[in-house]
């Protein structure tokens, strides 16, 4: 199976086998010396808390003016498989159930249904438990049984966690197979979706592609940011998160079930570089080859360098590579062109526009003057 990245083709297995630092050594080499990103130029409407219009706020400016970008959260992108990390819901609950009963040691067959699985682990967590024994001793002996009652490790905490959520719901007189599904169900759901740990914000290489434009530039309307990486330097805590931390999209069609490895990183002693390399490798690079054309290279931060997680529901804005040009959109409104050309001139920013090649299908930089296409029509 091939893969195509940075434009070039490449076997995907051989890259899978780069792991996350080479891939980064490898692409760092050819980090391109000029990235682009497009943006609508709409304005956005705040609301206050009562639901009503506080004010108006035009973000693609903000970025312009402030040298920041937007990093999104991966499931807000309008691709449904971008990002996406295949898993297996059964077949992730099926090696759950596994890891429980060896944990415990409880033989079963390994193509046991679900059904028996959780059968098998349910009359064990049974047999420890009696009417009149306290539910703080009835969960001491789980973390015995499943060998996790003196350990900070994260695949400890992970059992202590499913102990808390099952006996919470026999707590509140559920069976016992409907309170492991429970228990189950709550780490299925939590590591079926670790794209919800980053937030992306996506580059091209090209500020004359016609999809983009037409897609995220408001069909024309809209500007495209040119950012400058020629000026790298490796003492520079934030430039070097920036270099180390853009890499370029893997575009194929292959989609691999990761249910063994997301049931693994559960039981694993701490998030290794492996699980961060299969993460990115399986999903948060990963794009379908129908959008090679964009060429896209990935700024990925985790979600944790948010100061509020919960008010990071959308994304958040960070400083990016130094703006060097703004390509101004075809059909941009000439008195939203006149305002974009002010304010560039304010921050020393050069424009240019950009319109039809009259030869072939492409975009190219306008030849005339911005303010004499402004003058000829006011």
């Amino acid at each position: 199976m091939n893969c195509i990245i940075n434009k070039l083709e490449y076997d995907l297995s051989e890259i899978e086998k780069l792991g996350w630092n080479q891939y980064v050594d490898k692409f760092m080499l050819e980090f391109p010396q000029k990235l682009y990103k497009y943006f609508p130029n709409t304005t956005t409407n705040i609301l206050d808390t009562n639901g009503n219009l506080d004010k108006q706020v035009n973000f693609s400016q903000i970025s312009l003016i402030e040298n920041t970008i937007f990093m999104q959260n991966p499931e807000e992108f309008d691709d449904p498989f971008d990002t996406n990390i295949f898993t297996d819901n059964v077949t992730f609950i099926s090696l759950r159930l596994k890891y429980y009963l060896t944990k415990a040691n409880i033989k079963f067959n390994d193509f046991d249904t679900i059904e028996n699985l959780t059968y098998l682990l349910s009359i064990e967590l049974h047999k420890l438990f009696s009417p009149d024994l306290a539910w703080f001793t009835y969960k001491e002996k789980l973390k015995f049984l499943f060998k996790a009652e003196n350990d900070d490790s994260s695949d400890s905490l992970n059992i202590q966690l499913f102990i808390e959520i099952m006996v919470a719901k026999l707590q509140n007189n559920a069976e016992w197979d409907s309170a492991i599904w429970y228990a189950i169900n709550h780490e299925s759901n939590h590591m079926l979706n670790p794209k919800k740990a980053f937030r992306i914000s996506s580059f091209t290489t090209s500020p004359y592609l016609v999809r983009m434009w037409s897609t995220y530039a408001n069909y024309h309307k809209g500007f495209c940011i040119e950012y400058d990486s020629s000026h790298y330097n490796p003492q520079d805590k934030v430039n070097n998160t920036i270099y180390h931390n853009t890499l370029p999209a893997i575009y194929t069609d292959d989609i691999v079930d990761t249910s063994e490895m997301q049931s693994r990183y559960l039981s694993t002693p701490g998030y290794t570089e492996q699980d961060m390399w299969d993460s990115f490798f399986h999903g948060l690079l990963r794009k379908s080859t129908l959008w090679k054309d964009q060429n896209e290279w990935r700024y990925i931060l985790p979600s944790s360098r948010t100061r509020d997680i919960e008010k990071d529901k959308q994304g958040f804005s960070t400083p990016y590579l130094k703006i060097s040009k703004v390509y101004i959109g075809k059909k941009m409104p000439m008195r939203q062109r006149k305002q974009l050309i002010e304010l560039c001139n304010k921050l020393n920013i050069p424009y240019v526009g950009v319109t039809n090649n009259p030869k072939v299908y492409e975009m190219v930089d306008c030849q005339k003057n911005c303010e004499e296409c402004i003058n000829e029509n006011t």
